[in-house]
């Protein structure tokens, strides 16, 4: 659905910073994605954090969700609102401070092309 990144455009999802924050439709969920320096710095390889949200039947319905990261407090909070229930998520991880972000909505040309409607999207940054 989106793809936010701190490297250059044509990002591969092997390094971090390729997904900064991302959020992908999957077949029965949805797949929020963060990269968390930490993990490689403790020698593990795959920097990447994912959290999956299944959506049940919601799919077809409107969904709201916040995703955000706090870099003072090196944190992540989730929410995911669907017609019938909610989900909040939290978690840490560190973030080196870029230059600059690019973002893809609806296609990176790396993932399948979002088919859905997307309203109200709004980025901040500070």
């Amino acid at each position: 659905m989106f793809r936010l990144t701190s490297n250059k455009p044509n990002g591969n999802f092997e390094n971090p910073g390729d997904v900064t924050l991302g959020l992908f439709v999957q077949q029965e969920s949805l797949a929020f994605i963060t990269y968390n320096i930490d993990n490689n710095l403790s020698g593990n390889d795959n920097t990447r954090d994912t959290v999956e949200v299944d959506f049940g039947n919601d799919l077809e319905a409107w969904i709201f969700f916040y995703w955000g990261y706090e870099r003072k407090s090196k944190s992540w909070s989730l929410y995911v609102r669907f017609q019938d229930h909610t989900e909040r998520i939290s978690g840490s991880s560190v973030h080196f401070s870029p230059n600059t972000f690019n973002l893809y909505i609806g296609d990176d040309g790396i993932n399948d092309v979002f088919k859905g409607r997307i309203q109200g999207l709004t980025v901040e940054a500070g």
